[in-house]
């Protein structure tokens, strides 16, 4: 009930946005569903820009709620009247039929069938606890801390691993189930809600993605087969592990239960690591948000001429400059791009004035996207995690092979659709007779991304710009393997064609199928975290009877698979440090976390109770909370909050875990 009334809640959401996509693609949401698709995206990011002003104006409150449904209808109302609609639509898309319906219900359920075990088993009840697989145990649960902390109503939000400091990163996509958390009562964790969510954003971008595949075909077998390649058949890596081993078959697929398969080339040969759709369709919503923003912008350029038209011109900076709020990385990349692309444009064609306004226009409309962020203090400055010149080793030593191993059956098809479209430029199939365009703004689309994976990394975290710009080159790849694929199916049988790509794609499918295994193995200890009951239980008191903006203190440690901390993520508490790499990871600089740890590290090893009080106090420290790995670690420490109750308050216990309020400071925050 709790996803169905998730997916009202967006489509209420979303309605701000339809005009738009209306105004783009006409009203025949039939023949042309990307009136309502594109209408979501837009409609996703405005209502989060709504709430986000209100909630920093008023907080969340019945007066936000009546806030927000006055400025959506007033914009609703607007937007009718100014974009109207009903006019002839600004972009010529290929008509939907039946046949395009089904190819893409087909994405669909393949999608479905790779995610729904892992899902399925995320935070299941097992002997041993509460199992969270590997990178669902990082990743995931991150954003679950991530959205429990925009709930709370403060914008810019706080970094619930770091308390007092504003959290740097491209939260944009979370506020909306934020919203719904808090409308639908706090008292259910976050995880169902974000797990409906993630299925929501899936859905959007395969439909965005398929739909941007039409427009370089002729028919619809091509963008399918062209999709599951995208999303099962990209990579070699499961095959050159194999291969490596040398293992018999069923020796082989028991070894490698503790692989992750997708990113194996980063732990045999280096950085950069290249991941597939997979892993995002999983752990990264953000990513595949902000892909489908530029992938809306690729077709806007495809379709229509943005030097000749301002209004259209203003859309395509709106689309690159939102989706900086969901990935920044992914976002300020794009907007590079489409700044050169214009640029290119305007200097080659020699425009007039209007041309030369449309290129201010969406740039202008960029820039003030990424300033809008940046005054919500997404970005920071660290100059320990900065952009660095680097070449990682696996391109030194293995150069475009690293390519072929990670995206083998797109890079083959794909160079080989980069090259006919070329060549044909010209013929390319309708609706759109400014297709041709955008061969050319594909290309340096791909060229920009592989050459800034080859020689650029973020200082500290090496493999991050590989992670999201490699998002970035698959999508590509897969536009040019789709034309590939449908100028090879008018030259030859359907059988030829499908014999080709299960040649070519068949040994790339086992990488997906051993990933979707191991991600879905909550039995495999070693790479599966496991949160006792009764750590469960202390979490789910502390959510429900803590004030949401105290500070719960636990120890620091690193103790648990992926750097996990118990309280900001299934307690939804701020802590004064959580564990050094989430503390971090958010541009905190290196030197204030360890400060913060060593302090934890003395509150829970002292045995004087006026030495702790007095760090309790510096920090404004509420509750601690002593679970049992608190108490292996400091064993005759944590005696303290036991002998005291006049300074340590016990208000919950369990067999394994007991929380203290430390009096005095009930309400105490950084």
């Amino acid at each position: 009930m709790r996803a169905l009334a998730l997916v009202g809640f967006y489509a209420l959401c979303g309605l701000p946005g339809l005009p738009v996509g209306q105004w783009l693609c006409g009203r025949d949401v039939r023949r042309h569903p990307e009136a309502v698709a594109y209408g979501l995206l837009v409609g996703h990011a405005a209502a989060s820009g709504i709430v986000v002003a209100l909630v920093a104006a008023v907080g969340f409150s019945p007066l936000a709620l009546l806030g927000f449904a006055a400025v959506a209808a007033a914009w609703w109302a607007a937007s009718r009247r100014w974009l109207r609609p009903g006019a002839a639509p600004k972009l010529r898309l290929p008509v939907w039929d039946r046949r395009a319906w089904l190819a893409f219900l087909a994405l669909l359920l393949v999608a479905a069938l790779l995610v729904a075990e892992p899902f399925a088993n995320l935070g299941r009840r097992t002997a041993d606890g509460y199992a969270y697989r590997k990178y669902f145990a990082g990743d995931f649960l991150k954003q679950v801390a991530v959205t429990a902390e925009l709930a709370k109503g403060e914008i810019p939000p706080q970094n619930p691993w770091f308390a007092g400091e504003p959290l740097h990163y491209y939260w944009w996509h979370f506020v909306l189930p934020a919203a719904f958390h808090r409308l639908t009562g706090q008292a259910q964790p976050l995880t169902t809600t974000l797990v409906a969510d993630t299925c929501l954003t899936d859905a959007l971008f395969l439909f965005v993605l398929f739909s941007t595949l039409r427009l370089f075909t002729g028919g619809v077998s091509a963008p399918l087969l062209a999709g599951l390649i995208g999303i099962a058949g990209y990579s070699y890596e499961g095959v050159y592990l194999w291969w490596k081993l040398q293992e018999p078959l069923g020796e082989f697929l028991e070894h490698v239960r503790g692989y992750n398969i997708d990113g194996l080339t980063r732990w045999l040969w280096g950085e950069p690591q290249l991941d597939g759709f997979f892993r995002s369709l999983l752990y990264t919503p953000q990513h595949l948000q902000a892909l489908s923003f530029l992938l809306a912008t690729v077709v806007l350029l495809a379709v229509a001429d943005v030097m000749k038209n301002l209004p259209l011109a203003l859309v395509s900076g709106l689309l690159i400059g939102v989706s900086v709020g969901y990935s920044a990385f992914i976002g300020l990349f794009a907007a590079g791009w489409l700044g050169l692309y214009l640029g290119a444009r305007l200097a080659a064609r020699r425009a007039g004035p209007g041309a030369l306004t449309a290129c201010l226009a969406s740039g202008g409309t960029v820039a003030l996207a990424v300033l809008g962020f940046a005054g919500l203090r997404m970005f920071a400055r660290d100059p320990e995690s900065g952009l660095v010149l680097y070449t990682g080793r696996a391109l030194q030593h293995y150069g475009p092979l690293l390519f072929l191993v990670n995206f083998g059956p797109p890079s083959i098809f794909g160079m080989l659709g980069l090259v006919l479209l070329w060549k044909r430029r010209e013929s390319l199939p309708p609706p759109a007779p400014s297709v041709p365009a955008s061969v050319p703004a594909l290309t340096l689309l791909l060229a920009l991304a592989v050459g800034l994976i080859a020689t650029v990394a973020i200082q500290g975290f090496l493999s991050d710009v590989g992670l999201k710009l490699g998002l970035v080159v698959l999508a590509v790849l897969l536009i040019f393997t789709a034309g590939a694929l449908d100028r090879l199916r008018a030259r030859a049988s359907a059988v030829a064609v499908g014999l080709l790509v299960v040649l070519v794609a068949g040994p790339a499918v086992p990488t997906v199928l051993l990933d979707r295994r191991n991600t879905a193995d909550i039995g495999n200890a070693a790479f599966t975290l496991y949160v006792t009951r009764e750590e469960r239980q202390a979490a789910d008191w502390i959510r429900t009877h803590v004030p949401e903006r105290a500070l719960v203190q636990a120890w620091s440690g690193n103790s648990r698979a992926d750097f996990f901390s118990l309280v900001p993520i299934l307690a939804e508490r701020r802590t004064v440090v959580g564990d050094a790499f989430y503390a971090r990871i958010f541009l905190v600089p290196p030197g204030a976390v360890e400060r913060r740890r060593a302090d934890v590290a003395r509150l829970f090893a002292t045995e004087d109770p006026e030495e702790a009080v007095a760090l309790l106090q510096k920090y404004r420290i509420a509750y601690v909370y002593v679970g049992e790995e608190e108490k292996a670690a400091y064993g005759a420490g944590v005696r303290k909050f036991y002998r005291f109750p006049e300074r340590f308050e016990p208000v919950y216990g369990n067999a394994r875990v007991d929380v203290f309020r430390v009096r005095g400071m009930e309400g105490g925050r950084a």
